[in-house]
């Protein structure tokens, strides 16, 4: 996903709104991805899944304790406002939203990109 040195994934993932608003909204995305329902193939949707785990574990290890209703909202498959606030509350565990960005973009960039096997 990493698009070249000068690209972040703060830039790549900018919808328009704040940077927070960016944040929460992709963590929601990418476990939407993940989910069965998604167009994903299962590559995708694991490849996903990876991701919203890895994001969703940093969240937790800074105290984050609402994954398992931010996941089942997420499964609803409706932006309701309870599942932004729980995205949110993710996003201040991770440590914020340059955190969170540089925390997907590590689990974004492909292993040999950092001059290892995977």
């Amino acid at each position: 996903m990493n698009a070249g040195p000068s690209t972040t994934a703060a830039m790549l993932y900018d919808m328009g709104g704040t940077a927070d608003q960016n944040a929460a909204l992709a963590l929601i995305m990418f476990t939407a991805l993940s989910a069965p329902y998604s167009d994903n193939d299962a590559a995708g949707r694991a490849h996903a899944a990876t991701i919203s785990a890895d994001l969703l574990g940093a969240a937790a290890a800074g105290g984050f304790a609402g994954e398992a209703e931010f996941r089942r909202l997420v499964d609803a498959g409706q932006l309701t406002a309870r599942l932004q606030a729980l995205a949110f509350e993710a996003l201040r565990c991770t440590g914020g939203a340059a955190k969170f960005f540089e925390l997907l973009e590590l689990s974004t960039t492909p292993m040999e990109m950092f001059g290892g096997a995977q």
